[in-house]
């Protein structure tokens, strides 16, 4: 028979062994209930896609022409008539840029045609003579020899006028004024202080000129922003007012050969310096096709190397990466992953 002591302590153990039981279970629901919230808690996150990064770049420019000459006299021994252009005139091809005459006189006319004159009677009548010996040969040598010297006289005689007739005509010219035209059409640089009058010779420098169709814009820049052969719009004209022109990069300092960072970018169609006010150009050229970028904020380091947290059927996942340029605003910048993440995978962000 159980005593009612030992009923009532067996009572009490029982009691106390349902306590820490259900103690247990509240526990266990506990622990179960926070592994459930842990996989189902929301991360902002960024989807890894492949995509093209551009950089753009602006230039300022000033125009320049890449092909000047200098224009001299047309010749020597004579005078500068006038100047016919300013400096900074557009001038087209053939168009006279300087008039010059050379010393001559009424007098050195006359004589050169008086010699002429001379020459001509001269062979005339030397001619007739040898005509008749041709009439009053006899048949066979002394025929073919009249006639040979007959010949002789007139083929000697005639370049003698032609030496003669060059002379009067060039006694005769002198009076006309000889031109100084523009080679193509071009931009007149500079001219040389000369007064009216003035005797030149063929190294006398009248004034500089540089080509139309060379004139080129040039600028300091990155040579990685304006590669060689790419086709850019150039800008200029008063704020409120901007127009576009298309043109190509035509040379870089790297294909010069040099270290400033030049640039130099020819227009489609040449305008007048005039026209391009404050000039400038943009450009947008694709660094790399088809990369990969996270947020910068993204990335993590480990004892030195990067990683990023990729989100894995709910559950984040430690990836470690190679990291490569940075892109895009401060606001808004990121970072090139070079390997260590697909395209498609979640990157976590927050």
């Amino acid at each position: 028979m159980w005593s009612v002591k030992r009923v009532l302590a067996a009572a009490a153990a029982l009691l106390l062994l349902t306590g820490c039981a259900a103690e247990t279970q509240t526990q266990q629901q506990t622990i179960l209930s926070e592994a459930v919230a842990d996989k189902v808690k929301t991360y902002e996150t960024y989807e890894v896609v492949p995509s093209d990064i551009v950089k753009s770049g602006t230039l300022t420019l000033s125009v320049v022409y890449t092909q000047s000459q200098v224009l001299k006299a047309p010749g020597s021994d004579m005078y500068l008539d006038q100047i016919l252009v300013e400096r900074k005139d557009i001038v087209q091809k053939g168009e006279v840029i300087a008039t010059f005459t050379r010393p001559s006189s009424k007098a050195k006319v006359a004589e050169a045609e008086l010699n002429l004159r001379r020459a001509q009677e001269a062979l005339s009548s030397q001619l007739e003579t040898l005509q008749a010996d041709i009439n009053s040969a006899a048949a066979g040598a002394a025929l073919e020899l009249a006639q040979l010297q007959y010949d002789r006289a007139a083929y000697v005689g005639q370049r003698q006028l032609n030496q003669l007739q060059a002379a009067v005509d060039e006694a005769k010219a002198a009076f006309d004024p000889v031109e100084l035209v523009a080679p193509y059409d071009c931009l007149i640089d500079s001219i040389e202080y000369l007064y009216d009058k003035q005797k030149v010779d063929a190294d006398t420098a009248i004034v500089e000129i540089s080509r139309l169709s060379s004139m080129a814009l040039v600028g300091e820049t990155s040579t990685n922003n304006f590669q060689y052969g790419n086709e850019i719009m150039v800008q200029y004209g008063k704020k409120d007012s901007r127009e576009e022109v298309p043109a190509k990069v035509v040379s870089t300092s790297m294909l010069l050969g040099s270290d400033d960072q030049k640039i130099w970018i020819l227009l489609d169609e040449p305008l007048d310096e005039d026209q391009l006010t404050k000039p400038s150009a943009q450009a947008e050229i694709v660094q790399i096709q088809g990369a990969l970028t996270v947020p910068r904020g993204a990335i993590e380091s480990e004892n030195g190397n990067a990683y990023v947290q990729i989100l894995v059927d709910g559950v984040p996942h430690k990836r470690f990466i190679i990291r490569g340029i940075n892109v895009g605003t401060t606001g808004e910048s990121h970072t090139v992953v070079l390997s260590g993440l697909e395209a498609g995978q979640l990157v976590i962000t927050n």
